[in-house]
């Protein structure tokens, strides 16, 4: 017989012992929710609800139930401590968890950084009798806007079927949430989830603190050779401006290399801003189309759409644009010249963390003559948005298709580079492509 192990009552890290389960029944009594937090340098790297999940002999799976979804394996030691790891994108997450007094405590690492881990139990949210409730609540939202209305090719009316069955039969709330997740997986698209989104606590504070983050960064490595670098597509005004200033800062360089690798996408916004940028007139940089155009325009999928009947939308606002997408159905964004000065040959660098926002701005950049080095993209791009499904529980799930300016597909296929190479070697390849093309 096992003895308990890091139970929830009196409270994670107490036990003395913890002989390794042998049975399934055993290692589910010790499922058990709790928050994770793990920080570098006294700020938060991640804070958010998990699952610690336990299989027979010394397996273990921790869960995130918050926003970032990531799932996490290894084992657990006899003296109740825990090494678990995950493999993501081009760099390795492993978590080190031992006792304490109060719960469970170690270091995580990520790639070369590195930090602090805190584990206490917390209680779960969802309640067993409300999973029917959640289920039919989420399912009739995916029954009504989800993008496509053929599912990807599923059948969604047996999928929901056999789901729901599962659902209600879940043990606890962490078994609720998996069946959930395997159920949007099975459609097949990105940009689906469904998390646990508490409300931050309360702080001192009476302003929001600025976004420090170095979203976008430039160089010269060369005379006449641009470096840019935009980590993310955020959607704050204060980034705009950055870019701006570095776009005049680079004013006297005919060669851009532009780095989008591991940008996972975002907010349009500034992606709108750089085609003002490097585009020297007004055109359209793809069509997005929701449910609501499909069903204003009787056809059954983007590719049947009629693009002259979509609303021309040139701003930087993503609320203006979700609301134009989903109030007229159907969306081209229109972006250039508003800042151009020159033109100049052009290089962007991928790899398959390039996603969503950032490979629709390589793929539009890519028609019109920029020459992609490093690896295909992510093949996630879709109009994502969140609806609340219960108390503080968000569903994520597609509610626009996309296509670029010439038509093309991007999401499931990704935007292939014209030069493939390691993703490592990406800048240094593109510079020197740069540098010969100078002497020619």
């Amino acid at each position: 017989m096992a003895a308990a192990f890091l139970v929830a009552t009196p409270g994670l890290g107490q036990s003395k012992a913890s002989p390794l389960t042998e049975t399934k029944a055993e290692a589910d009594s010790l499922d058990q929710r709790i928050n994770l937090r793990l920080s570098f340098q006294g700020k938060d790297w991640l804070n958010e609800p998990a699952w610690l999940f336990h299989g027979p002999g010394n397996t273990v799976t921790l869960v995130a139930v918050g926003g970032t979804e990531r799932v996490l394996k290894g084992e657990r030691q006899r003296d109740g401590s825990y090494s678990l790891r995950l493999d993501e994108g081009n760099q390795t997450v492993t978590l080190k968890l031992a006792p304490t007094a109060g719960g469970l405590a170690g270091r995580w690492t990520r790639g070369l950084g590195s930090g602090e881990a805190v584990a206490v139990s917390s209680e779960p949210s969802l309640q067993i009798a409300d999973f029917g409730q959640v289920f039919d609540r989420l399912t009739g939202i995916l029954d009504a806007r989800f993008f496509d209305p053929g599912f990807n090719g599923r059948d969604w009316s047996a999928m929901k079927d056999r789901y729901r069955a599962k659902a209600l039969s879940a043990g606890n709330e962490g078994v609720f949430v998996l069946t959930v997740r395997e159920m949007l997986k099975e459609i097949g698209v990105s940009h689906v989830g469904f998390f646990n989104a508490p409300p931050a606590p309360p702080t001192a504070e009476t302003t929001p603190a600025p976004d420090a983050r170095q979203i976008v960064g430039w160089i010269k490595p060369e005379p006449g050779i641009g470096y840019m670098r935009i980590a993310r597509f955020s959607g704050l005004p204060q980034w705009r401006t950055t870019l701006d200033r570095g776009f005049a800062e680079l004013a006297d360089t005919h060669t851009l290399i532009l780095d989008l690798r591991e940008n996972g996408g975002g907010n349009l916004s500034l992606g709108m801003r750089l085609a003002d940028h490097l585009m020297p007139e007004k055109r359209s940089f793809g069509i997005y189309v929701s449910r609501p155009g499909l069903a204003a325009a009787g056809v059954s999928s983007i590719d049947q759409f009629p693009r002259e009947q979509a609303f021309m939308y040139d701003g930087y606002e993503q609320d203006e644009f979700f609301g134009e997408l989903f109030t007229r159905g159907a969306v081209s964004l229109v972006s250039g010249g508003r800042a151009f000065t020159r033109s100049r040959r052009l290089y962007v660098l991928i790899d398959r963390e390039t996603g969503s926002a950032a490979e629709a701005v390589a793929a539009e950049l890519k028609e019109q003559g920029a020459i992609l080095v490093g690896q295909k993209s992510s093949g996630a791009m879709l109009v994502s948005v969140r609806e609340n499904i219960a108390k503080d529980w968000i569903l994520r799930f597609p509610a626009g298709d996309f296509r670029t300016g010439y038509g093309a597909v991007v999401e499931g296929i990704g935007v292939e580079p014209t030069h493939p190479v390691d993703p490592r070697r990406a800048y240094d390849v593109a510079l020197e492509m740069a540098k010969r093309d100078i002497k020619k």
